[in-house]
């Protein structure tokens, strides 16, 4: 519970109980001088407001917003309350009194006659008191939570609130309860802004946010994947963050684990994907669908970050889902009939290899061609113990099809394999000597290549 939601049940009850009685009762006339009564005394006094009066009108507003929209003089004092007002005439004034009798306007507004007219007024205002201290206080921070919820697709609005978005993220979870959910305007606002952050606190700060209000789950992993496909530079940069980098770990682990209890529950299709991939679900009848973009984003988080170190997120679900089942059996198919296991393109599988998960490496190499295995083993920075797995895959090549391996440079790749060779790893002498017309002679560009030492 806020500060704010203890303050008003401590409000003096006479005025709260008159209202609902009168309510009670129908008898208009008597609420709208009971309500009209109290503005005008707070009007009064609005340097040294009572606090317990308008604590008990914003009381009114949430459980009876009735009381006020039924009487348009109720609602144009209030009007001229927020218009008139500015806001502290002085920033050593006691703040929090200058404030109390616009705020409460606002919400009672907004409580009892929303629309885009008022949320205007109101954005206007609360403008203006952040102009003059950014040090906003409790009672216009609430005020800005039920706006998040009250924007009703208002596209300025929604605006607005995104780009004031640091004044309100850190209140809006203590004081929502009582006002309802986000709008999902709001959210797919604070979605768009993920592909363009490049501050690792705040995109940490606007993925918490959307995990906790996003009610479209698929949508929320999709935008999250884009970032990690499309930025994978920039996205492993704050990976590694010295502060945040830990928090941006769990919370994607996190945004995909939602996900996946998603789909455990939901036997159906979701909106239709440029590239579904199917997957086995033992949870749900047939299969669940997946966009490949997901899978190739889930591939790259699990590759980039340390799984030895200890997450807050569980990662271990989401590994054995993207990666092969038991006998290295595939779990994700391009066809409905689960019979086309799903092909990793080869920047993937570079990263994988470069992993130090056993799952990952596996993944990696299985179904990978040829071509592809002769690609990864000219990679640098490849452990050797994954070299050899690559070697020895490739030792199972006939001669003929090793003879057609796509190598641009044979000279090269033939001095490769000696030096792997001669760092212990005898399957190259094998593969060297089935390619037997590969010449290793010195070159320029072997004299340069044995300057590059290949991590053991």
């Amino acid at each position: 519970m806020s500060e704010l939601d203890k303050k008003i049940q401590r409000s003096h009850p006479d005025l709260v109980n008159s209202v609902l009685e009168a309510q009670e009762k129908r008898n208009v006339e008597r609420v709208d001088v009971l309500i009209t009564n109290a503005l005008k005394q707070l009007k009064m006094s609005r340097f040294k407001p009572d606090q317990s009066i308008c604590f008990s009108l914003i009381y009114l507003a949430r459980v009876s917003p009735k009381c006020f929209s039924q009487s348009a003089n109720i609602k144009e004092l209030l009007k001229s309350h927020i218009k008139r007002d500015n806001g502290p005439s002085s920033l050593k004034a006691s703040i929090k009194n200058d404030f109390i009798l616009p705020v409460l306007a606002a919400n009672i507004l907004l409580a009892c006659a929303d629309s885009p007219e008022v949320r205007i007024i109101i954005l206007k205002r609360i403008e203006q008191w952040m102009s003059s201290n950014q040090k906003i206080t409790e009672n216009v921070q609430h005020l800005l939570a039920l706006l998040c919820v009250r924007c009703q697709g208002d596209a300025q609005t929604v605006q607005t609130l995104i780009e004031m978005r640091h004044h309100w993220f850190g209140c809006i979870d203590t004081l929502i309860a009582p006002c309802g959910t986000v709008a999902l305007d709001l959210c797919d606002g604070v979605r768009k802004l993920l592909n363009d952050e490049n501050s690792c606190h705040s995109l940490v700060e606007n993925l918490t946010f959307l995990l906790k209000h996003d009610k479209d789950v698929v949508k929320l992993a999709m935008y999250v994947s884009e970032l990690l496909v499309l930025r994978p530079i920039s996205v492993s940069k704050m990976l590694g963050h010295d502060e945040f980098g830990r928090d941006l770990q769990d919370i994607l682990l996190q945004v995909y684990k939602k996900l996946f209890e998603h789909l455990k529950v939901v036997d159906k299709k979701f909106e239709e994907m440029a590239s579904p991939l199917y997957a086995k679900f033992p949870t749900i009848s047939g299969f669940a669908i997946i966009d490949e973009k997901i899978i190739e984003a889930i591939l790259f988080l699990l590759a980039t970050i340390d799984l030895s170190s200890k997450l807050e997120c569980n990662h271990d679900e989401l590994l054995k889902f993207c990666t092969l089942g038991e006998n290295n059996s595939p779990v994700l198919f391009c066809d409905s009939d689960l019979k086309t296991p799903y092909e990793l393109p080869i920047k993937l599988r570079q990263k994988l290899i470069q992993s130090n998960c056993d799952s990952l490496i596996e993944t990696g190499l299985h179904l990978a061609t040829p071509t592809q295995l002769a690609e990864m083993l000219q990679q640098f920075g490849t452990p050797k113990t994954t070299l050899k797995k690559i070697l020895d895959r490739l030792n199972k090549l006939d001669s003929d099809d090793v003879g057609r391996l796509d190598i641009r440079d044979t000279t090269l790749f033939g001095y490769l394999l000696d030096y792997l060779s001669d760092s212990g790893l005898e399957c190259a002498s094998e593969l060297r000597n089935k390619m037997g017309g590969v010449d290793s002679k010195d070159s320029k560009d072997i004299k340069t290549l044995k300057k590059i030492k290949i991590e053991a």
